[in-house]
């Protein structure tokens, strides 16, 4: 505001350089011309990167000026977080990528491998993995997106069901399939040692004999 005061009494500086820029609401007349503007899909090769929900519409002909306009689909006030506006969307992007790598880290490093190491990890464990999905991981999303904070209220939620869907799948599906790749070879070779030095528990022994005799019976 007191920038805004000295730019209203003295006058931009010398070096200071004007950017026009600024937004306006368009009616279409027919059904054509709207959807020959906001139909326009993007390339294959950008749409790998991120979805383009704008297009471009260029005004003007050699000789005259020519003015190129984005024009995007007008968000919904009832969508739109206004105290979101000054925020952005690269310090959206970097916030979200570093708290999504800090929260994948705590899981991966601290978490997991604590509960596989409690000697009550193989009984317990699962059920404190299911806690945590219940109860820590919808408030670590909520507060990632909350830190993030987007200019849309929908995209906010659907960065939540995005975060909620990674860090299920990282915790139910990816770390236990790592977890067996790294131990089974070592499972394995203790056991191949087990049976070569002929130490077998005599009880696991007489059922597997009494399950040969019945099999072969």
């Amino acid at each position: 505001q007191i920038e805004c005061e000295k730019l209203g009494k003295f006058g931009p500086p010398g070096n200071f350089k004007m950017k026009m820029s600024g937004s306006a609401f368009v009616t279409f007349g027919t059904l054509a011309r709207r959807n020959v503007l906001l139909r326009k899909k993007p390339s294959i090769f950008r749409s790998f990167w991120s979805h383009q929900s704008y297009t471009f519409w260029n005004f003007g002909k050699v000789p005259f000026a020519s003015v190129t306009l984005r024009c995007e689909r007008a968000i919904h006030p009832d969508d739109l977080n206004w105290k979101n506006l000054h925020i952005p969307p690269s310090v959206r992007k970097r916030r979200v990528f570093f708290l999504s790598c800090f929260m994948s880290v705590v899981f991966c490093a601290l978490i997991v491998p604590t509960l596989t190491c409690l000697p009550w990890g193989s009984f317990e464990g699962p059920l404190v993995l299911l806690l945590i999905n219940l109860v820590v991981l919808p408030v670590a999303t909520r507060s990632i997106v909350m830190w993030a904070r987007p200019l849309r209220n929908s995209v906010g939620e659907s960065m939540k069901m995005r975060l909620s869907c990674w860090f299920l799948t990282l915790n139910t599906i990816i770390l236990p399939l790592i977890t067996l790749f790294l131990t089974y070879p070592t499972f394995k070779s203790q056991t191949e040692n087990t049976i070569q030095h002929g130490i077998i528990d005599p009880i696991w022994n007489h059922n597997t004999s009494g399950a040969r005799a019945a099999w072969a019976a």
